[in-house]
């Protein structure tokens, strides 16, 4: 009978969430395995939170040793905030080489094997820490989500994934078996770094994505990808997929197509360029990557290329790029020499061909 007192109080305080003086709730490997760290948080990974508020790891989360194909921390509201507290999330993946001969495990799929996710419910921050080697994401948030100063390294799927709105500060991704940074519309990168990860160092599929001040380099495909409106400053690339100035990129197509295919023939997060876009470039930087070239840093000279006529009252341009007709024509632009430079003014000849004549096309960034 004498047990029954001291008994009852000790499963309650196992099963009640450990704060700390300032109200912050604590999350470690001993909750997280043996009672749950939370209420409605049964015992075993993933932690489950499902109600908004502060937390903070006060210890490294090892889901590696043994290996534990779960998610680590599992979030299902919103208005969450998770201080890693300078300690690891560790999973049990592996991952060998380095960007273009990168090598990970398999992605568990679906809602498992991921370092923090929270793919349902908006405005979670994350900071200060390392998230690495899970089998999925390191981190994925939902809308208005916030990372920084947080390492991920080694997932099987990208580092940081972030929906509409995110913003990323502070922040290194490597070896990530996908991209480095995946972020969506309306996001931001500042002051972070991607390098040596199987696919680009940061993809932006949506628009208005705003990147300043962050290093991508060596990654498997491209330093940055864009499929619409993107916004560079002092952003640094080592295949010109990004401006090293953070300016508009502008290129003359390595391909020649007749009048009908001009008008879809610019890369993705590019468009079909005006004489007035191209009368100055001195703010722009040409895309080697993209474009023919007869030097090092600028376009080929003296070779005629498609743009879309924008107040030379010259001739219609190939009935709005719809037809090859010998019969109408369309408007070029090409570059001459002046001196020992390409200047204004006097550098620009434009000219208007048949539209059953191929020719490269003058692209500029969106």
């Amino acid at each position: 009978m004498s047990l029954r007192p001291i008994v009852l109080p000790l499963l309650l305080l196992l099963a009640t969430p450990a704060a700390a003086t300032d109200g912050v709730i604590e999350l470690n490997q001993s909750c997280a395995l043996n009672t749950g760290c939370l209420p409605g948080d049964a015992p075993g990974y993933p932690i489950t939170i499902t109600a908004a508020g502060s937390f903070r790891l006060t210890g490294r989360l090892n889901l590696r040793t043994p290996p534990i194909l779960e998610t680590a921390i599992a979030v299902t509201a919103g208005g969450v905030t998770i201080d890693l507290n300078g300690f690891e999330i560790i999973g049990p993946g592996n991952c060998t080489g380095f960007g273009e001969t990168l090598s990970c495990d398999s992605a568990l799929g679906g809602f498992d094997g991921h370092g923090i996710h929270a793919p349902n419910n908006d405005e979670i921050t994350v900071r200060n820490g390392m998230v690495h080697n899970m089998r999925g994401y390191g981190i994925y948030l939902d809308d208005s989500g916030r990372v920084s100063d947080v390492q991920v390294r080694r997932n099987s799927l990208s580092g940081i994934r972030l929906q509409d709105d995110g913003v990323i500060t502070g922040c290194v991704a490597t070896q990530n078996a996908e991209d480095g940074f995946m972020v969506n519309t309306g996001s931001v990168v500042h002051a972070s770094a991607s390098s040596s990860n199987g696919s680009d160092g940061l993809y932006a599929f949506g628009a208005d994505v705003v990147v300043t001040s962050t290093s991508l380099r060596d990654n498997g495909e491209q330093s940055l990808r864009h499929v619409d409106r993107l916004t560079q400053q002092a952003v640094s690339c080592d295949d010109d997929h990004c401006s090293r100035r953070g300016a508009r990129r502008y290129y003359l197509s390595a391909t020649s197509v007749t009048g009908e295919l001009v008008a879809s023939h610019c890369d993705s997060g590019f468009h079909l360029a005006t004489s007035f876009e191209l009368w100055d470039p001195s703010d722009m930087q040409y895309d080697r990557s993209r474009g023919l070239t007869t030097n090092e840093s600028g376009p080929a000279v003296s070779t005629r290329g498609w743009i879309v006529e924008s107040g030379w009252a010259l001739a219609p341009d190939c009935s709005d790029w719809t037809t090859p007709s010998s019969s109408i024509e369309g408007t070029t632009l090409s570059i001459r020499r002046v001196g020992a430079q390409e200047q204004n003014p006097g550098w620009l000849v434009v000219s208007t061909r048949a539209c059953d004549l191929p020719h490269p096309v003058w692209c500029v960034e969106d």
